[in-house]
């Protein structure tokens, strides 16, 4: 009989320990910054001519980094980094080469993990000489078979440029 009581208390104190604990500091919590942020998508339009756009969705309280690595024709490698407080897209001025544009979003004042998004645009000398033809009205950014975006240059009809 005494080893029941015991063992009675023992399974007593165990539930009371268990449920008065209220450290939770091993439990994975997104609002603790120990979890990653909601990943942005982004898109990427004319804006006037070369200059194109890359905008974002605007969410409160996120903070936005595009970053832009370009390969030329030559194969060199330039690099550029265009951080805002808020503002969620920017535009950049391209000619022929291979650019890898990468958006980074943050939540101002949460240790959230950053999430990177990337997308590849090919801009080829064809495309450079199209934008300079006199029937061109209107650039137009697809993203191609191979999973890379790409220029297709278009007259006031609509028709491509050839």
């Amino acid at each position: 009989m005494k080893f029941i009581k015991n063992l009675f208390v023992i399974n007593l104190a165990l539930i009371l320990f268990v449920s008065c604990n209220d450290d939770d500091s091993n439990v994975l919590n997104p609002d603790n910054g120990s979890a990653s942020c909601q990943a942005v998508d982004f898109t990427i339009s004319e804006n006037v001519g070369l200059d194109l756009k890359f905008e974002a969705e605007k969410k409160d309280d996120y903070t936005y980094t595009f970053q832009v690595n370009q390969k030329d024709a030559t194969g060199k490698l330039s690099e550029a980094k265009d951080t805002s407080q808020g503002e969620n897209s920017f535009v950049w001025g391209i000619g022929e080469g291979e650019y890898t544009v990468c958006l980074t979003v943050a939540i101002a004042n949460n240790n959230c993990t950053p999430e990177k998004t990337c997308k590849t645009l090919v801009v080829t000398a064809k495309n450079v000489t199209d934008f300079n033809k006199p029937e061109t009205e209107k650039t137009v950014v697809f993203k191609d078979n191979d999973g890379n975006y790409k220029l297709r240059f278009l007259d006031k009809d609509g028709k491509e440029v050839n």
